[in-house]
């Protein structure tokens, strides 16, 4: 995708100490192009190109990145009908701005889009078993998170039957090539892992993981050439013995030596829940991502 180029100024003469502003502005189309992405596969970048010149010299350009969010379902603000418009609160003594009011109108709507599609609407409960019995009871309170939440699970074993020692939840992005761009004998998918939690659970009934979604990801999307799904990969690691839940045995001593044990028998499971990432409020990115920078950078 590339924007028509803008001519903001020609055969401008500035005397010492001058200098003159100007304002630049352009539309990012709302739907059909993918956010910003680094895959193994793809890459999609945005910049802002600025050119100069001056009389008798080449042509010395500039190319500042940023960064684009998209919102799966968002359309044009005149598509919306007005019960479906944010209300937000105005001041009729100040002068509006039609630019700024159609920006704050993308933004709010794009905002509420985003907060009905990771809004809960139901507990998630899986239920996950081996060849010898009942491992956990897996709880979720939704499957649509926005970049930056926290993501909460919660594990049931008060009702297992088989013993777990050990929990790994990891969350993974798997970016897929498109159907019709696949070819035999080559490598479609290219999975990696972002954060991770471990919890050792032996002898617990119930335990809690939080799991920090970053905000420097790419939230799912689909283009012509590749997808990008989310996914949690949860790995249990089962014991193939009982191990009874004991306490020491009762002494005469004012002191009693307790050893654990040494030994397990343990077999692993590897299981995958599909996730939806979504984007975020622009503004919280930057705030986070925002660094200061004191470097000047000059075109001749």
């Amino acid at each position: 995708m590339m924007t028509h180029p803008k001519i903001l100024f020609c055969n401008i003469k500035l005397s010492p100490g001058e200098k003159a502003e100007y304002v630049y502005r352009e539309k990012i189309p709302l739907a059909n192009i993918p956010p910003t992405f680094r895959g193994g596969f793809v890459k999609y970048s945005y910049k802002l190109t600025i050119g100069t010149q001056r009389p008798d010299s080449a042509v010395s350009e500039i190319k500042i990145p940023f960064r684009v969010l998209t919102v799966d379902g968002m359309k044009e603000p005149s598509a919306y009908t007005d019960k479906q418009k944010v209300l937000a609160p105005s001041n009729p003594f100040l002068a509006s701005d039609d630019n700024s009011s159609a920006e704050h109108s993308v933004r709010d709507i794009a905002l509420q889009l985003l907060a009905e599609q990771s809004a809960r609407k139901r507990n998630n409960c899986y239920n996950i078993s081996n060849l010898h019995g009942k491992v956990a009871r897996i709880s979720l309170p939704k499957t649509s998170y926005k970049i930056g939440e926290d993501l909460s699970c919660t594990f049931d074993f008060s009702q297992a039957t088989v013993q777990c020692l050990q929990v790994t939840v990891t969350l993974q992005s798997v970016e897929e090539v498109s159907e019709r761009l696949k070819k035999e004998g080559e490598r479609h998918t290219n999975t990696i892992s972002h954060s991770n939690h471990q919890e050792f659970c032996l002898h617990m009934s119930r335990a809690n993981i939080m799991l920090p979604i970053p905000l420097h990801i790419t939230p799912s999307f689909n283009s012509d050439f590749v997808s990008l799904k989310w996914q949690l990969h949860i790995e249990f690691v089962t014991l193939t013995t009982h191990i009874p839940d004991q306490a020491p045995a009762e002494s005469d001593t004012s002191s009693t030596l307790w050893h654990g044990v040494t030994d397990l028998d343990t077999e692993t499971i590897h299981w995958h829940l599909p996730l939806t990432l979504l984007s975020t409020n622009p503004l919280q990115c930057g705030i986070i991502q925002s660094v200061k920078c004191d470097d000047l950078v000059q075109l001749d």
